[in-house]
């Protein structure tokens, strides 16, 4: 496949036709490498069918299919992705080798290989021998276990692989049952995607996985991936029979630490990571450690709950991946949680432990509303029409595979920042009061009323009696809302007047009337179109959304929609389209 500066290359001759100069000038490169990446382009495009580049004074994108063109494009693979695959499926290779293989310079694949020995120091080390070639040293998980969470967070690799193990699998019935075995003990934890990826990975790391000692050279390819799936159930096997164990250590180091709980079951939803996470490791991205270090500085006591934790797994399981980051952030978002929800929110991720934290963030952070996590979107299919969810958000790099057939309220990768955290609840809280108004505005809670004067204060008393006599208020209710309004400082929004008071009851809601006027009263010298009371429960907790909500659903609004309200439902409408 392409590597980043190749697609770079065609978007540009897409444009126009350029020499090999101005080529080198705009992507701030050599000659040379432009000549050496066109000659790679020139190896792929006619493989798919697709074109070719062609020189005469200056460089030609001749396009034979734009369809095939564009999926040829969508592939494209970074220079590390590239590194990364020939470096586990090609051992102990030369430097000059691994160049060739990539169509990168040495200088360039030197730079490349320190970056991702940074990257990726947790998992493995990174030895250029002279006379060896470059060698790879893993620590605590496998090659295969590594490409398989590779294909898992770039989907785009397994193209560079399928090829490779096609003709193998077809050949092999028995290894349906293999991978059929080992999905029925960890179908609660592993997703049959996640299988499928671990069979393609350990086929294409065979070399790897010989040369490194995991299996023998003498072994079938089946007799391989079996053994690999035979060694995930002892994994799963010797983690559950220490289930006890482990929530000890969870239990102890969260007291440690002052991370008083208020999810419940915290320490069984952390188990279950630790498990996931030693059958199938998760790769941090460098967004995801961008967001970790941020997250760290804020809380520093929740990372020292993770990685103490994660060094007491380790001892306790040593060739486990507990990733202390993710740890971290089990105990972060533990620290909080809004009962009595009022909003069914489903979020959809193609990773368990991320989803999980994020579902945890959501319950502690967002009043009002209860996050359920799923991993399959075949599931919401069938249940978010059955009224189970009210909004759908997804937690993917791949969004748009997701989102066919139902609608998405948000869709966003890694870990949920603080403007995306806002942005939920303004979600949210919209869905919630677009749903609560109209069941407010029923009965004698809107009236009509034939006033023939613009004083404000005289509109909004006819207003009051009319909603006593109809019992829509109390007459102690009607008084404070007057008292209230006489002392200055009233709520105008757009030509929508809000009294508003609280009120001594114990209602955990908010109460919602509107008076719409004949003649328009004049408060402020402004125009009042619409007299909307809203009556607060002294014990209610959340005294504040509603008029958050109304602000920035009213600012907006043109005059056109707030002059022509004619009866209940332009009411409604009003109040509810955002």
């Amino acid at each position: 496949m392409l590597n980043s500066r190749e697609r770079q290359i065609i978007l540009l001759l897409q444009e126009h036709d350029f020499s090999g100069s101005q080529i080198a000038q705009k992507l701030k490169i050599s000659r040379r490498t432009v000549v050496r990446d066109i000659n790679h382009i020139n190896v792929i495009l006619p493989h798919f069918d697709a074109g070719e580049i062609v020189v005469d004074s200056i460089y030609h994108l001749q396009i034979k299919s734009f369809s095939k063109l564009a999926g040829v494009l969508k592939q494209a693979v970074s220079d590390y992705q590239r590194i990364m695959l020939v470096l586990l499926t090609h051992p102990f290779l030369s430097l000059d080798e691994i160049a060739s293989l990539t169509y990168l310079s040495k200088s360039t694949l030197k730079q490349e290989i320190h970056n991702l020995s940074e990257q990726y120091k947790d998992y493995f080390q990174i030895h250029i021998k002279k006379g060896v070639g470059v060698e790879l040293t893993f620590t605590n998980l496998s090659p295969s276990d590594f490409l398989a969470a590779m294909i898992f967070e770039y989907p785009e690799l397994k193209n560079q692989l399928i090829d490779s193990i096609s003709n193998f699998r077809s050949q092999n019935e028995l290894l349906d049952k293999a991978q059929n075995d080992f999905y029925r003990v960890v179908s609660q934890y592993v997703s049959r995607q996640q299988v499928r990826l671990q069979e393609i990975a350990v086929v294409a790391c065979y070399p790897l996985l010989v040369c490194l000692g995991y299996c023998k050279a003498n072994m079938q390819m089946i007799d391989i991936i079996k053994w690999f799936f035979k060694q995930k159930i002892n994994v799963y096997k010797q983690v559950t029979d220490k289930h006890n164990d482990i929530l000890k250590l969870i239990d102890e180091d969260l007291a440690k630490y002052s991370i008083h709980v208020e999810v419940s079951e915290v320490d069984e939803i952390i188990f279950q990571h630790i498990l996931r996470i030693a059958l199938f490791p998760s790769l941090i991205s460098a967004t995801e450690k961008k967001q970790f270090s941020h997250l760290e500085a804020q809380n520093p006591f929740a990372f020292d709950f993770g990685y103490e934790l994660s060094q007491r797994i380790l001892f306790l399981l040593p060739n486990s991946v507990p990733q202390p980051d993710y740890l971290s952030l089990y105990g972060l978002a533990a620290l909080g949680h809004h009962n009595n929800p009022k909003v069914k929110l489903l979020m959809i991720a193609d990773r368990q432990s991320i989803g999980a934290t994020n579902q945890m963030i959501i319950n502690q952070h967002i009043k009002g509303v209860t996050c359920s996590l799923v991993i399959d979107s075949n599931f919401v299919k069938k249940n978010f029409q059955k009224n189970s969810y009210d909004l759908v958000i997804v937690n993917s790099e791949r969004p748009e595979l997701i989102g066919n057939g139902f609608k998405i309220s948000l869709a966003f990768t890694g870990i949920l920042n603080d403007n995306q955290l806002k942005e939920l609840e303004t979600i949210t809280k919209d869905y919630y009061f677009k749903n609560l108004i109209p069941e407010l505005l029923v009965g004698n809670n809107v009236i009509f009323i034939n006033n023939h004067t613009s004083d404000f204060f005289s509109v909004l008393i006819s207003g009051l009696k009319k909603l006593i006599a109809d019992k829509a208020i109390s007459k102690n209710e009607g008084q404070m809302i007057l008292e209230r309004e006489r002392e200055g400082n009233q709520l105008l929004i757009n030509g929508v007047s809000i009294p508003h008071v609280t009120i001594p009851n114990t209602s955990d809601n908010y109460r919602i009337l509107a008076i719409v006027p004949k003649e328009k009263p004049i408060l402020n010298n402004e125009n009042v179109y619409l007299l909307l009371i809203v009556l607060v429960g002294q014990m209610q907790i959340d005294k504040s959304s509603i008029f958050s909500y109304l602000f920035h659903l009213l600012k907006n609004k043109n005059y056109q929609s707030i002059i022509d309200l004619r009866n209940r439902k332009d009411v409604i409408k009003l109040l509810t389209d955002i």
